[in-house]
């Protein structure tokens, strides 16, 4: 037993390769033969797996061995790690599709009401039960409630577009017919011939001998005048 206190005695604060060792005796540690007590340096943080029934480790767990409290009547009486906010939304099974979207203000969250909106407080509309939203069985809910989300969204945007004043209509209206008019190959095909006009018309007023034709090494400089050029000539050969 005096031999390894000697040679630990002997290799403390010694010196090797420039490094200070720095030797201790290993000292082992008893089991705990009993629970951790909560005052006894026990962790804070519980064991998720003790809480599900599935941690095999018992009394040499690291973590605290705290049972979950259980849920309220509307959670099952089960233990839920939801956030608060999605705690306070109405159960899926309480409200009626028809009766929770009846006459609903445009900024009221339309899930919510059926309890199934999962975006919380990052949600643009007012997560609050209307007024009109009633009781019923969960039958009831489980028929279509999404066929009357969508419904309720095709009508607010049938409603949204209705109150709009009909110069916005008639402005987008005319943009997208401008839009088709310009995805129109021989438009295409005029616009680009036009833009190789122009500016083949400034390369000669800047050149010093204008000529006839343009050389093809001051094409091949310049990365937008043959991009032009290539997609004329396949707009060309598509329609040929």
């Amino acid at each position: 037993d005096e031999a390894p206190h000697a040679a630990i005695k002997q290799l403390d604060k010694s010196t090797f390769q420039g490094r200070t060792l720095n030797v201790r005796l290993v000292e082992e540690r008893a089991v705990p033969s009993g629970p951790r007590a909560a005052g006894s340096g026990a962790a804070i943080r519980p064991c998720f797996d003790f809480a599900r029934g599935k941690c095999s480790k018992g009394a040499n767990c690291k973590w605290a061995h705290v049972k979950p409290p259980l849920g309220t009547e509307e959670e099952g009486g089960t233990s839920s790690r939801r956030p608060d906010w999605q705690k306070k939304r109405p159960a899926a099974a309480s409200a009626s599709a028809a009766g929770a979207l009846q006459d609903i203000p445009e900024d009221y969250c339309r899930k919510f009401q059926l309890g199934k909106c999962h975006r919380g407080p990052g949600c643009r509309w007012r997560h609050e039960l209307w007024r009109g939203c009633r009781a019923s069985s969960a039958s009831e809910a489980a028929e279509a409630p999404e066929s009357d989300v969508r419904a309720a969204g095709c009508s607010r945007d049938a409603h949204m577009a209705s109150t709009q004043p009909s110069s916005q209509k008639r402005s987008r209206d005319a943009a997208g017919l401008a839009e088709d008019a310009a995805d129109r190959p021989s438009v295409r095909v005029a616009n680009l011939r036009a833009r190789l006009a122009r500016r083949e018309a400034a390369w000669r007023e800047t050149a010093d001998v204008p000529t006839e034709v343009v050389p093809a090494a001051v094409k091949n400089k310049d990365i937008v005048w043959r991009a032009m050029e290539r997609t004329l000539a396949k707009l060309v050969c598509s329609a040929g």
